[in-house]
């Protein structure tokens, strides 16, 4: 894809976010934020350590108050995150309670 093309398709997906959700305000809320969904920290140099997560509760997890995604085989819960998205919030509910590896990687 041409860049000038891929420059254009970054800068619509992008949306504005609301005052106070930038990348800064997340950067200080992410120290605190737990991603793992419920697990608790993981241990990143165990991962036999971390909890498999049945498809069935994952699907579970599926609106804004309680938003889980499968990202790359790793359960994350994203409920802190969602205003702070730079492509907002419609963009993740697409994965919400599923997996979103391909969005993600798109």
């Amino acid at each position: 894809m041409p860049e000038s093309r891929l420059a254009e398709l970054e800068k619509a997906r992008k949306v504005p976010l609301e005052p106070g959700f930038n990348l800064q305000a997340w950067m200080r809320t992410a120290a605190d934020a737990d991603l793992s969904g419920g697990v608790g920290k993981a241990d990143l140099d165990d991962e036999k350590s971390w909890k498999a997560w049945p498809i069935a509760e994952i699907r579970k997890h599926n609106t804004q108050e309680d938003f889980w995604t499968v990202i790359h085989d790793k359960v994350y819960n994203l409920t802190p995150y969602l205003r702070y998205h730079p492509g907002g919030i419609d963009v993740l509910m697409k994965t919400a309670g599923q997996d979103g590896t391909a969005l993600f990687e798109e």
